[in-house]
């Protein structure tokens, strides 16, 4: 299993049902800042809340403790926790949308907030913000900005994150392999770094797992100078097929010489917490920057963090994204309740020693500043892995595309075909090249 964009790709169903029954399905409704209970509730009506996300064991277990923290605060409002796994949760969210039933607060994802937006299906935040229901005072811009469609806040950031290769110092050390500079290096000498470490480990051991994932290629292109999406999202931004040629190939190389496992054993990851290098299985793993505590927490063992490869004279490939948002249900009966538990979510100090950047480094600067000299190695990593990125990063891309997951979908397709031998890697660029341009048309 990978652990980069790649989560989004078995979603192309999901994209259906939500395109074909969500139609006018948002309420319309203006938020309602300044009607309902008050912060909390304070009249003392009983307020029902419900809440969804998706994650790890890890990520449940400190959000419903933060769910209590507040509901001890504030006795007259129970909140109704919906945790899924990723796969599955963009499919319960659009059949609760098509029944006018979604979740008061929803965790939303970068590639779908343009959507149900769009769809009024989420309501903006804006007017909390001006009744003081939600601060933002202590957010720089830059942080707030991706949560925005046409002006609007339609999602406060949870974290900030990059895509990232987790490595276990231990096992570099075992291999005889200096470690990795953290900024990272060349697609060249990572492979050759990739090599020295498999020729060194025992055998059955690999450096990384097969990371050839789309968010991989979305680094590669970024790098290029171009992006998978064209500026109206219809079609790619790309008519060259020589770079899908060129990633498949690198990572065909390495798959041949054993670098990187086969197909049937990258499907036998069931989950974050079952990841090769948790068993030692591996050297390296590629993810986003958020997952290292969980990750380390499930290794049992100190983990660093590098930088994906750089293309000598290219673009910056990275960037920084929202982790995830809350966002807010556009028909909820208790908004400003709601909005009242996201503002405890993003600004309590203890709430947030809790949550402990699991979802990705906090983005006001006084909770980033007061957890800091507290946090755990693995935690240390991360925000100084983020404050690293931050520095060299080029601009966040727009949202994908509705039909991204569609697009996303036919990688992975194409992607496994190419790793089990079926195609190559020429044969698949334009295949992909070909088909994707007919999908993002709705064809």
């Amino acid at each position: 299993m990978r652990f980069g964009q790649s989560k989004w790709f078995s979603l192309g169903a999901a994209v259906v049902l939500l395109g074909s029954l969500l139609a006018g399905c948002g309420s319309g409704s203006d938020s309602k800042a300044n009607e309902g209970s008050g912060s909390g509730g304070s009249d003392g009506q009983q307020i029902n809340l419900r809440i969804s996300w998706w994650g790890s064991q890890d990520r449940n277990d400190r959000t419903l403790k933060v769910i209590k923290m507040y509901e001890s605060q504030h006795p007259n409002i129970k909140i109704t926790p919906e945790f899924l796994s990723w796969d599955g949760y963009w499919q319960k969210l659009a059949t609760e949308a098509a029944g006018k039933n979604l979740p008061d607060i929803i965790q939303m994802d970068y590639a779908y907030i343009d959507q149900y937006a769009s769809k009024q299906l989420i309501a903006p935040l804006d007017p909390f913000i001006e009744a003081k229901v939600l601060d933002v005072s202590d957010i720089d811009a830059n942080y707030l900005d991706s949560g925005k469609i046409d002006g609007k806040l339609y999602g406060i950031n949870l974290g900030a994150n990059s895509i990232a290769i987790a490595y276990d110092p231990e096992m570099f050390k075992e291999a005889g392999v200096p470690e990795p500079p953290a900024d990272g290096m060349s697609w060249d000498d990572f492979a050759a770094m990739l090599k020295k470490l498999k020729d060194n480990l025992p055998k059955g051991t690999y450096a990384i797992n097969n990371m050839d994932d789309m968010s991989g290629f979305k680094h590669y292109l970024r790098e290029n100078g171009t992006w998978v999406y064209n500026d109206a999202g219809d079609g790619l931004g790309y008519t060259d097929d020589k770079y899908l040629t060129w990633y498949f190939d690198y990572f065909n190389k390495l798959r041949e010489a054993g670098v990187v496992p086969n197909e049937e054993t990258e499907l036998g990851v069931k989950g974050l917490e079952d990841s090769l290098i948790v068993h030692k299985k591996a050297a390296m793993q590629s993810f986003n920057s958020n997952q290292l505590v969980a990750l380390a927490s499930a290794a049992g063992r100190p983990l660093k963090l590098m930088m994906y490869p750089t293309l000598p004279g290219g673009k910056p490939g990275h960037f920084i994204k929202p982790s995830q948002f809350f966002s807010l249900y556009s028909g909820s009966k208790h908004q400003k309740e709601a909005v009242d538990f996201i503002n405890y979510f993003t600004n309590d100090l203890e709430a947030n020693k809790v949550l402990a950047a699991e979802r990705g480094v906090p983005v006001p600067t006084k909770i980033r500043e007061a957890l800091y000299p507290n946090l755990s190695p693995a935690e240390k990593t991360t925000f100084d892995y983020v404050e690293s990125v931050g520095k060299v990063a080029g601009p966040i891309n727009p949202p994908d595309p509705e039909l991204s997951p569609k697009v996303g979908d036919l990688f992975t397709q194409i992607q496994q075909a190419v790793n089990y031998g079926k195609t190559t890697p020429e044969q698949a660029a334009k295949q992909f090249r070909d088909q994707a341009s007919q999908d993002l048309k709705g064809q």
